[in-house]
């Protein structure tokens, strides 16, 4: 697996390796990163293949951005710790040159477009 270092809230930085993940799919892309608070949030995977996000073992649900329904992943405040906090991708088809994945505060649901509250 691939380690994932960032701040909650920000972009998560996929670390390069010796993985198998480096090169192929199926692979699980896991780290730790910390949270300054608990809040509600969405994962934006955009960019990435399909898959399903875990959330410190929590299924959130599987990600297919480029087909939907859906865009973002809905990640509660009662999934994050305070402090230190694990997501973890079991990505089976693509992964972006530049491992990266996001939490975004509003949802992006069908065709990319951003919800306004």
């Amino acid at each position: 697996s691939s380690g994932i270092n960032a701040e909650y809230g920000g972009t998560l930085d996929i670390a390069e390796g010796d993985s198998v993940a480096d090169h192929f799919t199926p692979s699980f892309f896991c780290g730790n990163f910390s949270s300054p608070g608990v809040h509600d949030t969405f994962l934006d995977p955009r960019g990435w293949g399909k898959g399903i996000a875990f959330l410190n073992n929590v299924n959130l649900g599987r990600y297919w951005p480029g087909v939907g329904p859906q865009v973002t992943m809905y990640a509660p405040a009662v999934f994050f710790e305070s402090g230190d906090n694990q997501l973890c991708l079991f990505e089976v088809d693509s992964f972006p040159d530049s491992k990266t994945i996001r939490f975004i505060t509003r949802p992006i649901l069908g065709s990319g477009q951003d919800l306004d509250f």
